[in-house]
């Protein structure tokens, strides 16, 4: 089967990940493939916007590969040429000239984002659930999630990126995470419609005929002045350990005890350098920041438990957020001899 469909239908280019028994995750070819795609459409005239969505039931994209990067963990190369590829390809949505829209349906997680918030339009639905869950695994939110975290209201970036909590098509709207919310059984008219446009100036007008109203509340929305007041703390500890003992604060508890303390730390360094930065040199630090990774044990381990073994049991070093040193995270913005990170157009 193959794991990217790239065709054309009418003037869209449409791109759909295709590999549904494992949430459409990314792979390299994957990754190049979408790379192929924008540079040949960025210049054909006959082509006036870009789709993206995923195949099957579960989701959009689940994220990247772990799976294949934890098997290749004694190759640094595949390492640094799967996550250069996939932060270069980040990018180059970003700066993509013409509409973008990504169809985000269930599972929109991690590299999955990547390939979806930085096109024009992200269209969500009632199974929505977008999440940045690296911290989980050993690694630490990517794909630029900082420059587009430190954006979001108050503390609410803040908050996602430490507990890797999910959230639904409304959350996504207040966050600014989604642009419309079309339920999913309009999607197959609406890209209909979308291969007869004539100028992409009549995009927004299709759209506008398909949105309506949400069908559930999110927790936003009620939850922002809880999480603005719990996690606003200048540092990781305070925010741990002022963390109520209340209903209200068990879900973000829970995540914060299950994540890697490593990976909680070094994302809360990480987000406060990117406050002021543009994407590009967010993602030149996390090319940095995920060699890294690959170059420590946590990651390993992260992987191990979660769709290794499946045990969901990761044993961190250390194991206690208190046990984190500052030098150590300090230690990963370090350059490493032979790794070029400045990969990103001007």
């Amino acid at each position: 089967m193959t794991e990217l469909v790239v065709t054309k239908i009418g003037p869209i280019g449409h791109i759909t990940l295709n590999r549904p028994q494992a949430i459409n995750a990314l792979t390299l070819p994957m990754i190049l493939g979408i790379h192929s795609a924008l540079d040949q459409w960025r210049d054909d005239d006959g082509i006036l916007a870009v789709v993206i969505d995923g195949a099957g039931p579960k989701g959009f994209c689940a994220g990247g590969d772990i799976r294949s990067i934890h098997a290749a963990r004694h190759n640094p190369e595949f390492g640094y040429d799967i996550f250069k590829a996939e932060y270069t390809l980040n990018y180059k949505i970003h700066s993509f000239p013409k509409p973008y829209l990504a169809f985000m349906h269930g599972a929109t997680m991690g590299g999955g984002v990547g390939v979806s918030i930085y096109g024009s339009h992200r269209i969500v639905c009632e199974s929505t659930k977008f999440a940045m869950p690296e911290c989980a695994i050993g690694l630490f939110p990517d794909i630029g999630a900082n420059w587009f975290f430190n954006a979001m209201p108050g503390q609410l970036g803040r908050w996602l990126a430490l507990t890797g909590h999910a959230i639904n098509a409304a959350d996504c709207l207040f966050a600014g995470v989604a642009t419309d919310y079309i339920p999913h059984a309009l999607w197959p008219k609406l890209l209909g419609d979308l291969s007869k446009i004539s100028d992409p100036e009549q995009i927004e007008a299709i759209l506008s005929q398909y949105r309506t109203q949400l069908p559930e509340p999110g927790i936003l929305a009620y939850k922002h002045s809880w999480i603005e007041d719990h996690f606003s703390y200048a540092d990781l500890r305070s925010i741990i350990h002022h963390l109520p003992h209340t209903d209200h604060a068990m879900i973000s508890r829970q995540y914060l005890q299950k994540n890697s303390p490593t990976s909680m730390a070094l994302c809360f360094e990480a987000m406060r350098r990117a406050k002021g930065q543009n994407l590009r040199q967010v993602l030149m630090t996390d090319l940095l920041l995920s060699q890294q990774c690959l170059r420590r044990p946590e990651f390993y381990e992260g992987v191990r438990a979660a769709v290794i073994d499946k045990d969901r049991s990761p044993r961190w070093s250390p194991p206690q957020i208190d046990e984190v040193e500052a030098s150590v995270i300090h230690g990963f913005f370090d350059p490493i001899p032979g790794i070029n990170c400045d990969v990103f157009p001007q």
